[in-house]
């Protein structure tokens, strides 16, 4: 019994191992047949030369020149060409990339007390010969790479189109215009470093493509820690620079052009004492981790950072708050910004639009919101008209700075989630530079229906008297004179 037994169990485990080396065998012709498949298909690929190469391209060149393909494709010169990725290829071609060595700190050792007389000579005389090779020679220049290390490098394609005179769109998302006036006002004049027009354009770059700081490294051929540090200073220094561009109308005067212009946007006069347009925004971040990640989930569930902002009848923002939680509601965000708390805009007569997610408000801040639906007359569908017109400005504002920035607002901004409001901001006083240069693309409207605001239920019944006001001077107008010619129209 015990015999058949035994003889049971290695016939059982012999077939087992049969089976897994026919298994090892039949991956590895499928591995090589995928091999020379590919192999195949790239010859026949660089054989066509259907598209022509591009010599200025610094990781072509470096490629082609015979350089170590590792630095920039992490693989060796063979896997690549193979196109494999692979880790046993990469080791029978001998591509393996330094280790990781783990300090180990033994105690002393035990043969001879922990130090062995016999190597004490050998390592004395290697020391000295180490010590005699790194001294300098007599007519060493040691100041010759410091002078070097921030020259301009102009084989980088970008450097070239931009000091060339070209189109600067294309790669900053800015004109020459508006780049000269921010570099102005930042007033970055450095005797030393990188200079004040590179950090610019490598900070404009990064904000318009929304690369990664390797990508950025490798356009402009500087070190990824320089890149890095060269955006976030960058980022300071522009945001150190808000009040300049980001403030509300100084003198009476400027405030009546901001109420005529806001008058000709509604089409309607009734609206000339609009001091400007508020509502909310939101930017789509990298979901953070923690317990509160949850919290940066908005209502169209996708993580964001809300930016409210004020602008004026051109589009340009006079005031912003950001940095709350997609989840928080536009009306917490206002009831909590510092233009709420303080109430010293708009001024009194003055009164800003929303829509309807906000409460209709006359303190601490006037706030003029279309009628909720369903409208009851014609004479509040007639307000809720002129007061659209008047109020989608706010959102052809956002709507620009989204075309002008899309890697910013239209996709995930991976950055740190308390980088986020300076990097909005620094895009915010770029898009007034624009606007007030005359730099202005055509902009991407996103409807934003909010739910009714938190406020007093939704609605304050403190706004509702200057809105009815409002409304019955907007029907007022509408009204014929007493010697209007009915049949005038008709008999033409």
């Amino acid at each position: 019994m015990e015999v058949q037994m035994v003889s049971l169990l290695y016939s059982i485990f012999s077939e087992m191992e049969m089976e897994m080396v026919r298994q090892h065998r039949r991956q590895a012709r499928r591995r090589r047949i995928l091999i020379c498949r590919h192999l195949c298909r790239q010859r026949r690929g660089m054989a066509r030369h259907y598209c022509a190469i591009n010599a200025t391209v610094p990781v072509l060149q470096r490629y082609y020149g015979g350089e170590d393909t590792r630095p920039d494709f992490r693989l060796g010169r063979e896997v690549v060409t193979a196109c494999v990725i692979l880790h046993n290829i990469c080791v029978g071609v001998g591509d393996v990339l330094e280790e990781v060595v783990e300090e180990d700190n033994q105690p002393p050792g035990e043969l001879d007390g922990g130090e062995s007389r016999s190597g004490a000579a050998w390592r004395a005389a290697l020391t000295n010969e180490v010590s005699a090779l790194h001294e300098a020679p007599l007519d060493h220049d040691y100041f010759c790479q410091a002078r070097h290390y921030c020259a301009i490098n102009a084989t980088v394609p970008v450097l070239q189109r931009y000091y060339g005179g070209e189109d600067t769109r294309p790669d900053f998302r800015l004109g020459r215009e508006a780049m000269q006036q921010l570099m102005v006002a930042l007033k970055t004049d450095r005797q030393h470093g990188w200079g004040p027009t590179l950090e610019t354009l490598v900070f404009l770059f990064w904000l318009a493509t929304g690369s990664a700081y390797r990508v950025v490294s490798r356009v402009f051929s500087m070190p990824l820690p320089t890149v890095h540090r060269v955006v976030h200073k960058m980022v300071d220094e522009v945001v150190a620079v808000l009040p300049q561009f980001v403030h509300f109308p100084r003198t009476q005067e400027e405030l009546q052009v901001v109420g005529d212009g806001f008058a000709r946007l509604a089409n309607h006069q009734a609206f000339g004492k609009a001091a400007g347009a508020v509502d909310g925004c939101h930017i789509r971040i990298k979901c953070p981790g923690g317990p509160d990640g949850h919290d940066y989930n908005n209502r169209k569930l996708f993580p964001s950072v809300v930016l409210q902002a004020v602008c004026d009848h051109q589009g340009r923002f006079i005031d912003i708050f950001v940095g709350y939680p997609g989840s928080v509601h536009d009306a917490r965000i206002l009831k909590n910004s510092p233009i709420y708390t303080r109430g010293t805009y708009p001024p009194p007569g003055y009164f800003l639009l929303a829509d309807g997610g906000y409460p209709c408000l006359q303190e601490p801040l006037a706030l003029i919101t279309p009628y909720k639906r369903p409208v009851r007359g014609m004479a509040e569908q007639r307000f809720n008209h002129h007061h659209s017109k008047g109020r989608t400005i706010i959102e052809r504002a956002f709507g620009m700075m989204k075309t002008r920035f899309r890697c910013i607002f239209l996709e995930a901004l991976e950055v740190h989630t308390l980088f986020v409001p300076k990097v909005v901001t620094a895009c915010v006083i770029l898009h007034n530079i624009c606007v007030g240069v005359g730099d202005v693309l055509e902009e991407v409207v996103e409807e934003d229906n909010q739910p009714p605001g938190e406020l007093d239920g939704g609605e304050s019944r403190s706004g509702a008297a200057w809105r009815a006001a409002l409304t019955n001077e907007v029907s007022a107008l509408h009204e014929a004179p007493l010697d209007h010619d009915y049949f005038c129209q008709v008999n033409n």
